[in-house]
């Protein structure tokens, strides 16, 4: 006789995918970069349970804004430790841990909702890594590097944690890194400007919390050169940043080469256009 199936087994995918998806929704990023696992050559390596450092101390005491000045409700003015209110990092392990238990079909389910239901924080250098099906690194993101297929096919929410204003290749970069062929769910994607690397992902956190539309013109530059405008993007400005700096760098040196590319693409245009009369 047949086994009579389990009351997971038994519930319709559609409907798990939706309880899944509920249960692991946060309202914090998940940097999967930063947290080490046992036996990863990182002398600051410590479990996942007590060892997700924050020990940059800032004096006086920060809040991160946005660029219109908004603060975040859930954060603190703290020198050190978490700034926020919100879900730590280890939230985001255990829901990990959840969606990889239990049995295949779970595993299976568990991990698409697991990327469906959270903003996933990353640097763009591990994305390059993982499109190389490379598992250097360390931490989760060698986990992702060896089995990316959930991360590029789920994740709705995209955090690129090494934006930058001073490197025109980095932002032509996003023109491939959001098409629909790399992430054909990906609805947004917010850069991270002046995050500092010791600042861990708490302060990423806190500046995602005060994220805006990108500025009005360098969004609509990155729209004609490729950036699909179902993709909303938002920009933040961490621990490093500053509003009125951040504009004059962007544009010194992303704006014209974004101007000279939006020229060659519609010259391009225009040319394939005559040829075709």
């Amino acid at each position: 006789m047949p086994q009579p199936l389990s009351p997971l087994e038994a519930i319709p995918e559609e409907l798990l995918l939706l309880i899944l998806g509920y249960a692991m929704t946060r309202n914090s990023p998940f940097q999967i970069d930063y947290i080490p696992l046992e036996g990863d050559p990182d002398p600051n390596n410590t479990s996942i349970h007590d060892k997700i450092p924050v020990h940059k101390w800032f004096y006086p005491a920060i809040q991160l804004t946005s660029s219109s000045g908004r603060k975040d409700p859930l954060s603190f003015r703290v020198s050190a430790g978490c700034p926020h209110r919100r879900d730590k990092q280890e939230t985001h392990i255990a829901d990990w841990i959840i969606a990889n238990s239990v049995s295949r079909r779970m595993r299976r389910l568990g991990r698409r909702a697991f990327f469906e239901s959270k903003s996933i924080a990353i640097r763009s250098t591990v994305l390059r890594r993982t499109f190389n099906s490379l598992t250097s690194g360390t931490g989760f993101a060698r986990i992702v590097a060896a089995t990316p297929e959930p991360l590029l096919s789920y994740t709705r929410h995209l955090i690129l944690a090494d934006a930058s204003e001073q490197r025109p290749t980095w932002m032509l970069s996003l023109v491939h890194l959001l098409s629909e062929d790399v992430f054909p769910a990906l609805r947004e994607v917010t850069l991270v400007f002046g995050h500092g690397k010791s600042d861990g992902p708490e302060w990423m956190t806190a500046a995602v919390a005060v994220a805006e539309p990108l500025w009005e013109e360098l969004r609509r530059l990155l729209g004609a050169i490729g950036v699909p405008p179902r993709i909303r993007v938002t920009e933040t400005l961490g621990t490093l940043g500053n509003w009125p700096e951040h504009r004059s760098l962007l544009q010194k040196f992303i704006v014209p080469i974004l101007e000279l590319k939006e020229r060659a693409s519609r010259a391009k245009l225009e040319g394939l256009g005559g040829g075709q009369r």
